[in-house]
């Protein structure tokens, strides 16, 4: 998703703003609160040269994808016991 000012400073200086980005974004999207986990791992990062209606170099953009370390966000196998059976 993208980054909004809600997510924290700007990403380009601090990378922790794209992991806040990330959970926000797929919580919005698939419901997964993934706030415990504490790893992310950066798996590809993608640059963009855009250009504007001119047809001249208007701005870069960055696409960076991590993937979690979920071992942090599953329940004890107690709380999960007691959620599920």
């Amino acid at each position: 998703g993208l980054w909004e000012p809600s997510d924290g400073n700007d990403p380009s200086v601090e990378k922790s703003t794209l992991v806040q980005t990330a959970i926000r974004h797929a919580k919005d999207i698939t419901g997964l609160d993934l706030k415990s986990c504490q790893h992310w791992n950066p798996f590809l990062e993608i640059h963009y040269d855009r250009v504007g209606k001119d047809g001249l170099f208007s701005h870069k953009e960055v696409t960076v994808l991590y993937l979690p370390d979920l071992s942090d966000c599953l329940p004890s196998v107690d709380a999960w016991r007691d959620q599920w059976l």
